[in-house]
């Protein structure tokens, strides 16, 4: 019987002491962001290059995990989606726009109190590039890495805010004989929920 109340009671304060480890970032999230795309796309053949960029608004939608692994220390999943294309720059009646972007990101965070933490961004993305001269086209898939780091903070026990930059850079792609190669600075700022 002594046995039994001393097990009980170790697993009692253990699952205390889990208790204890949690914090306030930590479960599932679902959120919307508004993004400031800034594209540069390097085009090169035999004669040269020239890089073109433009600036695009882009609203994302965010779905998300983050584990608490202690007070201080946060472990984030999320995966994100624009709901727009973004605009890669023209030249000579040549288009290129992105469409159906999509990352996957890593979020390691530091919570600063109960209600900010800041984190960095480690995510692959992927995107449809397309080029258009007229009634030409040319389509790929471009895939590629980001990193960056952002800030989140609780303006309620479900509701939060967050800013976010990014530097994504793709793989490049060949079509006869010109070389693409897309990159883009990301400037975020979002709205979501904590269940």
């Amino acid at each position: 019987m002594k046995k039994k109340l001393l097990v009980a009671s170790l697993l009692a304060l253990a699952g205390t002491g889990a208790m204890a480890q949690s914090n306030a970032f930590e479960g599932f999230s679902a959120g919307v962001k508004v993004s400031s795309v800034g594209t540069s796309t390097t085009i090169s053949d035999n004669a040269g290059s020239v890089n073109l960029g433009q600036q695009s608004i882009v609203p994302t939608v965010e779905l998300g995990y983050a584990y608490g692994v202690s007070k201080e220390i946060v472990l984030g999943l999320t995966a994100t989606y624009d709901l727009t294309e973004t605009k890669a720059g023209s030249v000579n009646n040549v288009n290129l726009k992105g469409e159906n972007h999509y990352s996957i990101n890593f979020k390691p965070g530091y919570v600063f109190n109960n209600t900010t933490q800041v984190y960095a961004i480690v995510g692959y993305n992927s995107m449809t590039g397309k080029i258009s001269n007229g009634g030409a086209k040319a389509t790929s898939t471009y895939n590629g890495f980001g990193g960056g780091a952002g800030i989140q903070a609780l303006i309620s026990k479900n509701i939060y805010v967050q800013a976010e930059v990014q530097q994504l850079t793709y793989d490049s792609k060949t079509f006869s004989g010109v070389t693409v190669k897309p990159s883009a600075t990301v400037g975020t700022l979002g709205l979501g929920y904590k269940f």
